[in-house]
């Protein structure tokens, strides 16, 4: 399955089945949300004045996790 950003809250027209502007399930959205709002959490809670950095470094530990087979539960 191919990853589609939607094109934004306001362009995002949900109903019971999921998303019909960019075709995400309601599992997948709300899940992407709280994932979202958890890494923002986490960032604020330990003060980074520097956040897009350890969002990048996030971002580049999860990919090089998932390329790699190393995900773990």
């Amino acid at each position: 399955m191919r990853f589609r950003a939607c094109l934004g809250r306001e362009a995002c027209r949900e109903d019971d089945v999921g998303c019909r502007s960019c075709g995400r399930s309601q599992e997948e959205i709300a899940g992407l949300r709280a994932l979202t709002t958890h890494v923002a959490l986490f960032a604020e809670r330990m003060d980074y004045d520097n956040y897009d950095d350890f969002l990048d470094y996030l971002a580049r530990k999860a990919a090089a996790k998932i390329r790699t087979g190393r995900v773990t539960h």
